[in-house]
C-alpha cells in the first residue's frame, strides 16, 4: 500500500500539519479582524481640531445663509464648505463625535450641512447631498 511511516516522514508530516494550522488561525484572525472592522481596516476617529472645524463652518453656513443675500462669492465659499463635508464623510464615514452637545455621525453631519445650504446655496447643497447615501438623497 504505502510506505512505512519513518521517524523522517513523520517530522515533515508534523511540520506540515503544524504550519496549515498555524496558517488556518491567522486567516481566522485577519478574518474576525475585517468582520470587527466593517471590511476596512480599524477606522481612525476624526481628531478633535477636525471636528472644531466641522463645527465652526456649520455655524458659518448659518450666519452667512440666514444674514440676507447670498452674492457668488460667498456661493463660491459654501460649495468649498460643502466639499470639505463630503471629504471629511468619506474619511470617516462611521464616526461618531460630539457637536454641541449632541452626538454625531458623519451622516446627520451631511443631513444637517445640506438643509442649512438648501435655501441660500442650493449647488452647494446638491455637492453634500450627493455624499449622502443614495436612500438620503434628494435627487437621487
Amino acid at each position: 500500500m504505502g510506505e512505512p511511516l519513518t521517524p523522517a516522514r513523520r517530522r515533515r508530516w508534523a511540520f506540515a500539519a503544524a504550519t496549515i494550522l498555524f496558517a488556518l488561525l491567522a486567516l481566522g484572525g485577519v478574518l474576525a479582524a475585517v468582520e470587527r472592522g466593517g471590511g476596512r481596516g480599524a477606522e481612525q476617529a476624526p481628531s478633535a481640531a477636525e471636528v472644531r472645524r466641522i463645527h465652526a463652518t456649520l455655524h458659518a453656513i448659518d450666519r452667512v445663509c440666514t444674514g440676507g443675500r447670498v452674492g457668488p462669492g460667498a456661493r463660491r465659499l459654501l460649495e468649498l464648505d460643502a466639499r470639505m463635508f463630503a471629504r471629511f464623510a468619506r474619511a470617516y464615514p462611521q464616526a461618531q463625535f460630539r457637536i454641541d452637545d449632541e452626538d454625531a455621525r458623519s451622516v446627520s453631519l451631511l443631513l444637517v450641512a445640506r438643509e442649512a445650504l438648501r435655501g441660500c446655496a442650493p449647488q452647494a447643497a446638491a455637492i453634500v447631498d450627493r455624499a449622502l447615501p443614495q436612500n438620503m438623497r434628494l435627487h437621487p
